[in-house]
């Protein structure tokens, strides 16, 4: 299915990355700093889960597999961080609350069969009404939901690919990050917010 991106601020917040950006014109020693508190953000994540099957003959057969979300989600958030250090952004920082919401709204997703930023199945209409529902203090947000992708890499890849969530997942506002994956379906929920 084809990504969707959706973005909101809170109005004084669109002065804040030109201040960023000024300050460290003037003090380029504040961009090295490094996050505490963050997930590890090196390594490229593990495998997609493990299986069985049955077969002969020809070699042909028939497995099952398990899915480890947690795995996956956390991938994600790596690969994240892997193209935001590829275009000299500071990483994010994984926040468990956001991730909550964001798993929330894939498995609304899922459970609807409907890929959709508006949720009009009860827990919050956009992002921000699911964060505040959840008590996710923010200064701004943004979403990008993708479905029917398996893998972290071509979810991520799918987003990449479209300049609008690309540069969603690029933008320097965001301080922390959120992903969910629902499955059957693989339902995809990021979410970014600045804390």
């Amino acid at each position: 299915m084809k990504p969707e991106h959706e973005r909101r601020f809170s109005p004084q917040h669109f002065i804040f990355p030109i201040l960023i950006a000024l300050a460290l014109a003037f003090f380029p020693s504040c961009s090295s700093g490094k996050s505490s508190g963050s997930r590890d953000s090196s390594g490229s994540g593990g495998g997609a889960g493990t299986g069985s099957g049955t077969g002969g003959g020809n070699g042909s057969g028939t497995g099952t597999g398990s899915v480890n979300r947690s795995e996956l989600e956390t991938e994600v958030f790596n690969i994240v961080n892997q193209e935001r250090a590829a275009q000299g952004l500071p990483p994010l920082i994984w926040d468990d609350e956001v991730a909550a919401v964001a798993r929330g709204h894939s498995e609304c997703q899922r459970d609807h069969n409907d890929q959709t930023h508006d949720c009009n199945y009860g827990h919050g209409q956009r992002a921000g009404d699911r964060l505040a529902n959840a008590g996710v203090m923010n200064a701004g947000w943004g979403e990008n939901i993708v479905s029917g992708i398996h893998s972290a890499a071509g979810a991520m890849n799918s987003w990449m690919n479209s300049p609008s969530h690309r540069s969603t997942i690029l933008h320097t506002a965001w301080t922390h990050m959120g992903v969910g994956l629902a499955m059957p379906g693989a339902y995809w929920t990021q979410v970014f917010i600045r804390k």
